[in-house]
């Protein structure tokens, strides 16, 4: 990078030699195809579908609405609501554990 200084830690560039910062997209993505190939999951397979199901899966299992938000990072439960609470209704397919084995 022109203008800083940049190093490199276990396959992932690091802004300044500290951790936080961007990583190399490419490495990035050869670490999900690694892990998906070793996973035997699709190559469709997103890890954000994974996360909308985690959190459909949560609030139908009856959690706390602000502790599913707050783990999500969510800017507040309304959102989480606003944004999933139709999925609990329409009972909208969700990717579960037993999908994986």
């Amino acid at each position: 990078m022109i203008g800083s200084v940049t190093a490199e830690r276990d396959g992932f560039m690091l802004y300044r030699g500290e951790a936080g910062g961007p990583q190399d997209p490419e490495k990035v993505s050869a670490r999900w195809r690694t892990l998906r190939t070793r996973l035997h999951l699709p190559d469709d397979f997103r890890t954000h579908g994974w996360r909308h199901s985690k959190v459909t899966n949560d609030l139908e299992a009856g959690e706390n609405p602000v502790e599913v938000s707050a783990n999500v990072r969510h800017h507040s439960p309304g959102y989480t609501m606003a944004r999933y609470g139709h999925s609990r209704k329409a009972g909208a397919r969700r990717l579960g554990l037993s999908s994986l084995v």
